[in-house]
């Protein structure tokens, strides 16, 4: 339970209260407002609904299940919990419009009432929400706004056979497993700013890691690890690895000789699989990261050379490159997880196997909102360094590129998770 929040009803007066939540489901989300209510007929309090998925617009997609539970007590000291109190959870279009009752319900002895609200596969909803509070012959209405941003509601889609997965994470580094079978285990990366490619005055650095501004508008998923053998296995049913050179192969071991155009089709496979199976929150997909999210989550929120600082002599900590796998003959891919990992809880950004990345490749970083390179050139982006080269291309601004069509024993790649 939170306590302590303060929050401003009015112009005039400042009250307090008391903001539960309540257990997600797999189905519904829930969460528990204390309204908190006067003995006279000069009510106050706050009700339910702030942003949907930190959206301002307040749009509410479609095949959306909520639960909303008021607690409903007196302010006074002795804060008795209220039976008999009705509560309304209303939509309204637009101003001139009139509200429609989504549902309503009324306190039982604890004081406590759940509303739930479904709404149908082909409805969305874009307008303002309220809670109707009523008394007796005393009522009183709430705009259901003005949750600080992190109190946002999470977003499920319609029910089916299996359950829903909630859109976003809540923190940075926050780890879920989207999916036990795969053991597909992802990283919350949350929407941030951060300054992209490497100073003048960094060792090693290449002359196309220009620094450049960038705002990532919206949260992604990133795979903890880079995809395995096991995983792309499971998803696709071939084995592009088998009896090529510099391989060892075994499920964790990480999947090599692919292409940027089968990382691609891995990606609109595993997408097309867990929709089916409603693991997949509601619009989102399995993607190659953007160069510009692939140096994000990277760095977390660091400004060095390497995740975990400038000195390389910790760097085999953290990789397999050169010198801990190739100079002394263990000339392959290492598995997945078996170093440190980064203060975001992602492992082998640095080294292992360079992974691609959805970007075209152009000299000049991409910076601004959200940058993507788009347009046609002659090779695809791809990040990290590998087991099969020196400290200075496992650098976190480090940058390389080759044709879409290119295979190799060095080459690999990781899924983010994301709205399409």
């Amino acid at each position: 339970m939170d306590r302590d929040r303060d929050s401003v009803i009015d112009n005039q007066e400042l009250y307090r209260y008391v903001f539960n939540r309540v257990q997600e489901t797999a189905a519904d989300l829930s969460r528990e407002q204390t309204v908190v209510l006067r003995p006279s007929s000069d009510w106050r309090g706050l009700a339910v609904l702030s942003r949907v998925a930190g959206r301002r617009d307040e749009t509410i997609p479609a095949g959306l299940r909520v639960t909303a539970t008021f607690t409903v007590r007196e302010i006074d000291s002795t804060g008795d919990l209220l039976s008999g109190v009705e509560v309304e959870l209303c939509y309204q279009p637009s101003e001139t419009s009139e509200a429609t009752v989504l549902g309503r319900g009324e306190t039982d002895g604890s004081g406590k009432v759940d509303i739930k609200v479904q709404l149908s596969t082909d409805q969305q909803m874009r307008g303002r929400f309220t809670a109707l509070v009523r008394r007796g012959d005393e009522s009183k209405t709430w705009r259901l706004s003005s949750f600080p941003e992190e109190d946002h509601w999470r977003i499920y889609g319609p029910r089916t056979s299996s359950p829903a997965t909630r859109a976003d994470g809540t923190r940075a580094g926050e780890l879920r497993t989207f999916n036990e079978e795969l053991n597909l285990a992802m990283v919350w990366c949350p929407p941030g700013e951060f300054t992209m490619g490497s100073p003048p005055s960094e060792k090693d650095r290449e002359d196309n890691e220009d620094q450049v501004e960038v705002t990532l508008t919206g949260g992604f998923w990133l795979g903890r690890t880079e995809v395995t053998q096991g995983q792309w296995e499971a998803v696709m049913g071939t084995e592009p690895w088998k009896g090529q050179t510099y391989v060892r192969e075994g499920a964790d071991y990480p999947a090599t000789y692919v292409s940027w155009e089968d990382a691609v089709k891995y990606c609109e496979a595993l997408t097309k699989r867990e929709v089916a199976a409603g693991r997949l929150p509601r619009g989102f997909a399995y993607q190659l990261p953007t160069e510009a999210q692939w140096e994000y989550a990277c760095r977390a929120e660091t400004r060095t050379s390497y995740s975990f600082g400038n000195d390389a002599i910790r760097l085999g900590e953290y990789a397999w490159f050169d010198f801990n796998a190739y100079d002394i003959d263990e000339k392959y891919a290492h598995g997945v997880g078996t170093k440190r990992e980064t203060a975001w809880h992602l492992y082998d950004m640095h080294g292992n196997v360079w992974e691609w990345c959805r970007d075209w490749y152009e000299a000049k970083l991409p910076g601004g909102r959200d940058p993507y390179e788009s347009t046609v050139g002659s090779g695809r982006v791809f990040r990290g360094g590998s087991w099969y080269f020196s400290p200075r291309y496992c650098r976190s601004a480090n940058r390389s590129w080759y044709a879409p069509s290119y295979r190799s024993h060095f080459l690999g790649f990781r899924v983010s998770n994301s709205v399409k």
